[in-house]
């Protein structure tokens, strides 16, 4: 089984496939996927930080609500900085569409939102390039993985029950003392 993080990279891949003017090329990577395919605009899509909520310390079963940064990396191309400028622009808001139509990511999350957008131009030789990063939040939540038997642990068969009614004040020979058996069904 994949984990949570690569299901959920792998459904906003799923997302923007076709949806944008990258068509296509959209990788769950963040290896500069244009020089993959020489064609620009290109869109990666990867994971960069994965907080547990520390509330989640009081499930049991224990369930894990986890806000995992997505990051969206697109790369355009343009004549000068005003058509780069316009592409990044152009592809945010693409994204921002695509990712809008489905904030639970085909089912893989909780929700998603975008939480910040940066650019830059980078010049490479007489080429101008331009790169939007779009992180979004995205909430998911599973059950924690199941630790390994401890085998030199005694099966779980009864349970001893003190309680003193009165108080803290009353003698521990006048507490109520129960013993509880498991029965197997």
């Amino acid at each position: 089984m994949a984990h949570y993080r690569a299901e959920i990279r792998q459904a906003v891949c799923d997302a923007l496939n076709g949806q944008t003017a990258a068509a296509a090329r959209v990788f769950p990577t963040r290896v500069i996927p244009y020089k993959q395919t020489q064609t620009l605009p290109v869109i990666a899509v990867y994971t960069s930080k994965d907080e547990v909520d520390p509330d989640s310390i009081a499930t049991a079963p224990r369930e894990l609500t986890r806000n995992l940064t997505v990051t969206i990396e697109g790369w355009v191309t343009g004549a000068d900085e005003d058509t780069v400028d316009d592409a990044m622009d152009a592809l945010a808001l693409q994204i921002e569409t695509a990712m809008a139509a489905d904030i639970y990511l085909g089912e893989t999350a909780g929700n998603s939102i975008l939480e910040a957008t940066e650019m830059e131009v980078v010049q490479e030789g007489d080429r101008l390039r331009g790169l939007v990063w779009l992180d979004y939040r995205v909430v998911y939540r599973h059950l924690s993985p199941e630790a390994p038997a401890d085998e030199s642990l005694d099966d779980f068969e009864t349970v001893g029950v003190t309680h003193k009614p009165g108080g803290a004040d009353m003698d521990d020979d006048d507490a109520v003392n129960d013993e509880f058996g498991v029965e197997e069904s």
